[in-house]
């Protein structure tokens, strides 16, 4: 139980660290990105525009649309760095001038939009190297409320700035893996330390409750024997205090069960429990169960059916199987009324085998149903203190499915009632040897 909060623990310190990596490294990459191309966008922008109205001015209809003269006189920029390439081309995509090797451009795209009237500035791919592109839409007579004439894209290589993007990102992604790996080592020391004191407690109380039921077994055995001897002894006995003796007696018998069923909850929290694994035919261990509570049921004028055919063998202890069943049958005994139906029935499901308890009682409020497994957990309803149970019995039975490998539901039927499914994974055909479990501890409410 605790090394799981343990890893929850560090997985919850991680996950926060991961959040804050992650919007940091983000916020940094996304300012850097934006930083590098400052320079390079100007140098482009300021080019690309003087360009555009340069040639816009000797781009004339004259019948022809997308007529664009070829200028001999360019346009100079001043400029530290070496200039761009740059295409022009006509409405209808053909190159007019460039001094580039590309003469049609590197960025088929951002010319379709630049005809379409809408600039662009991206960063592309081109022959295995990056590259600034910035296109603008050429207006005849360089007027842009006249039709567009053509288009002019500036372009230069940004290999330079891809690879220190490159390699900030491979800092920051190396960092971040590096700061969850010893946030995660850090995290798990302080979640050990922050758990120990819990861990201390928990276990003086698991050791308390142990050690109570343990010394208390004495005294309430002691308590049923002298009580019954008076019974038997007294033949005068008046019939208020035979009665008062009786009621002595099933109250330490509910003591009893009571301190045996968390004993043995102390054990399962100690890991203290062995489950001898040997074939069970869980048929067999249903119709045992069954007789054993055919007289609560018939005491109550209960309806106790039974379809168990052919054996069913699982991998189990016989005697926790046994009790798996006897807890099951016993509550469902206990909140069926009189006159109700109990039904038991074992099937094969896929590999698996299922047993099934329901009764026709009251059922579990539904909000009750996720927690009917913790201990001490009692619904309300009819579900209350004078069915003599503790709400540790359903505890019990979880371990013991859990333990065997297996899953156990409960819900409410259509018709009415309770249906507490078990399926268990039939036997391999290897003959199974004793098996020590360290079985899963149950949740414990305070």
């Amino acid at each position: 139980m605790f090394n799981r909060a343990r890893w929850r623990l560090v997985a919850f310190y991680c996950a926060i660290l991961a959040i804050i990596f992650v919007g940091f490294g983000i916020t940094v990459f996304t300012l850097f990105q934006q930083n590098m191309y400052v320079d390079v966008d100007r140098s482009l922008g300021n080019e690309t525009s003087l360009f555009q109205a340069y040639f816009g001015n000797n781009a004339t209809s004259a019948g022809n649309p997308c007529l664009i003269r070829r200028l001999s006189n360019l346009p100079t920029v001043d400029q530290s760095g070496p200039a761009p390439d740059w295409t022009v081309v006509n409405c209808r995509g053909r190159a007019v001038q460039s001094n580039a090797f590309y003469r049609n451009g590197i960025y088929a795209h951002g010319i379709a939009e630049a005809l379409r009237n809408r600039a662009s500035i991206a960063t592309v791919t081109h022959d295995d190297h990056y590259w600034r592109v910035a296109t603008l839409p050429i207006y005849q007579r360089a007027i842009p409320t006249l039709p567009v004439a053509g288009a002019i894209q500036f372009y230069g290589p940004v290999d330079g700035q891809i690879d220190q993007l490159h390699r900030l990102e491979s800092v920051l992604v190396g960092g971040a893996v590096v700061g969850l790996i010893l946030a995660g080592s850090a995290g798990f020391f302080l979640a050990e330390r922050t758990l120990s004191p819990i861990r201390v407690a928990f276990d003086r109380q698991r050791q308390f409750i142990a050690d109570a039921s343990h010394e208390l077994r004495t005294p309430l055995t002691l308590i049923r024997s002298s009580a019954e001897m008076v019974t038997q002894t007294a033949a005068n006995l008046e019939a208020e205090d035979a009665e008062l003796l009786e009621d002595v007696i099933s109250e330490v018998d509910r003591m009893s069960r009571l301190v045996s069923d968390l004993l043995t909850l102390a054990r399962v929290d100690n890991s203290q429990i062995d489950l001898k694994e040997a074939p069970v035919d869980i048929s067999q261990v249903a119709r045992d169960a069954h007789a054993d509570v055919q007289p609560l049921a018939s005491k109550k004028d209960l309806s106790s059916n039974l379809s168990a055919g052919e054996p069913e063998i699982v991998a189990g202890d016989d005697l926790r199987l046994r009790q798996l069943l006897l807890i099951l049958l016993d509550n469902a005994i206990k909140y069926t009324p009189a006159g109700g139906e109990v039904r038991t029935e074992v099937v094969r499901q896929n590999g698996h085998v299922a047993v099934t308890v329901s009764d026709s009682g009251p059922g579990i409020p539904e909000s009750a149903i996720p927690h009917v497994f913790e201990r001490f957990y009692r619904a309300d309803g009819a579900r209350t203190h004078e069915g003599g149970g503790a709400g540790l019995g359903l505890s019990i039975a979880d371990w013991i499915v859990r333990a065997h490998g297996g899953k156990i539901q409960i819900k409410n039927r259509p018709q009415g009632g309770t249906c507490v499914t078990v399926v268990l994974p039939l036997a391999t055909m290897e003959k199974p040897g004793p098996r020590a479990t360290s079985p899963p501890k149950p949740r414990v409410h305070a």
